[in-house]
């Protein structure tokens, strides 16, 4: 009876550089040379290209060992197909078997048959054993044809090493297990040290969430995040106090202090005679004056300006006061309150007047409508007590957005009629949307136009 093996190693996700330049390093694993000329064994590999590599070699055992070294070197699967063959009398048979061997070192069994080539179909063709088990083995490894190039590897078996005497091999064998119980050792002690530091770094852990969790319910926040922003809060508090004490050192040091007790009776009494003034006036001054006066007696800032005289001076006038209580010149207060001047102006002119600037001096020109336009002091009467309140009520809108006091606002709609006093009289109330107004006034608000009236004696 002859015997023949024949296997087939596939390895599609390898290419054919990789395989030849692994296959050395997998036979040296395997106790073999690559020597070309030996004659103990050869593998033929076969480049099939988008269809991946192919070696055949005629031992089950070493094939099997070679799959394994191939995956495990080239991190992909390599798949095996056996071929075993057999003759006697007038009979071929084949058994087959499949395999995949695995990059973790794995060798998987797949299902294998037995084929009997004696059937009556005579599907292999018939011919010599060699070549018949080499259809088989194309038809069950469904290996593609026409290679692009082959290559023969040989190989031979690495000789044995020389025995040696009883007495060294007795040596070896006892220096091999010492040093294997100096690592079972070393490695012991690696363990245990190990285990004690995971065992401390957990024990830490702990106690630093702990302390975490105790600061978050102290300060009652839900998050770490929320922790750190009130350090740094606090940070923030620390260093303005650090610059309030500085700032009050200086303070102390300032030879003017020992004045303020002589000088608050005298600022308290030209307090009271201020006050005195605004009451019998009737409240009829502006804010803005009155603030200026009470700079003025503190020494914080000049006298208040004199008024200058003349109709055209009088929007320049109010426009001045109003800039110096916001601490901006007069250019720039202008320019904030033109749109809303332009808006009260069409609503109490009924649109006569759409809109005022300045000039190059700072006296108010209107335009109307149709384009034409002229100074603030060249109107009739009743429009010039329009164009008026509607300088006054821009002023008072923005002051009373910028300073957040309560307006106080004497009877400055006599001259108007009715109907213009009620438009009046719902422009204060949208502007004390911004800020309380007091609105004094000899007769009675239209209804809803008044949160609270008080009526005097």
């Amino acid at each position: 009876m002859r015997r023949l093996e024949l296997i087939g190693l596939r390895a599609t996700e390898l290419s054919w550089d990789r395989l030849v330049g692994v296959l050395p390093s997998a036979f040296e694993a395997l106790g073999l040379v690559h020597d070309d000329a030996a004659s103990d064994g050869q593998v033929t590999l076969r480049d099939h290209g988008g269809g991946g590599c192919v070696l055949l070699l005629d031992d089950a055992a070493l094939a099997r060992r070679t799959a394994l070294a191939l995956a495990t070197r080239g991190g992909v699967p390599v798949e095996l197909f056996e071929v075993i063959a057999t003759s006697g009398g007038k009979r071929f048979r084949f058994r087959t078997a499949a395999f995949k061997a695995t990059p973790a070192g794995e060798l998987r069994a797949a299902e294998g048959k037995e084929l009997d080539l004696e059937d009556a179909a005579q599907t292999w063709g018939g011919g010599e054993l060699d070549k018949q088990a080499g259809r088989v083995l194309e038809e069950f490894a469904l290996l593609p044809g026409g290679a692009e190039r082959t290559l023969r590897m040989g190989y031979r078996r690495r000789p044995a090493g020389r025995p040696s005497t009883p007495r060294v091999a007795t040596l070896l064998a006892s220096l091999r297990w010492i040093a294997a119980d100096e690592a079972d050792v070393h490695a012991a002690s690696e363990t245990k040290r190990l285990k004690d530091r995971e065992d401390h770094l957990r024990k830490v852990f702990a106690d630093d969430v702990a302390q975490l969790k105790g600061a978050m319910r102290s300060a009652n926040v839900d998050s770490p995040g929320d922790l750190l922003e009130i350090f740094k809060q606090r940070e923030a508090v620390m260093a303005q106090r650090e610059a309030a004490r500085v700032r009050l050192v200086e303070l102390k040091k300032n030879p003017q202090l020992p004045r303020i007790p002589i000088e608050t009776p005298v600022l308290t009494s030209e307090r009271q005679k201020l006050e005195a003034e605004v009451l019998r006036q009737g409240f009829a001054r502006p804010l803005g004056e009155i603030e200026i006066d009470l700079k003025a007696a503190l020494g914080l800032a000049a006298g208040p300006k004199p008024s200058a005289a003349g109709e055209a001076e009088v929007p320049k006038d109010l426009v001045d006061r109003a800039a110096d209580l916001m601490a901006l010149s007069p250019d720039e207060l202008w320019t904030q309150i033109v749109p809303r001047l332009g808006a009260y102006l069409a609503a109490l002119t009924d649109k006569r007047i759409v809109s005022g600037k300045p000039d190059a001096k700072g006296h108010l020109q209107l335009a109307a409508a149709d384009g034409r336009g002229g100074p603030y002091q060249g109107l009739p009467q009743p429009l010039k007590d329009q164009a008026y309140l509607a300088v006054r009520l821009s002023l008072i809108e923005k002051v009373a957005g910028y300073k957040r006091l309560p307006i106080i606002v004497d009877d400055a709609f006599g001259t108007l009629d009715a109907a213009k006093r009620a438009l009046a009289h719902k422009m204060l109330k949208a502007i004390s949307g911004l800020t309380q107004v007091i609105h004094r006034t000899p007769e009675a608000p239209p209804q809803g136009f008044a949160d609270v009236m008080v009526q005097g004696p």
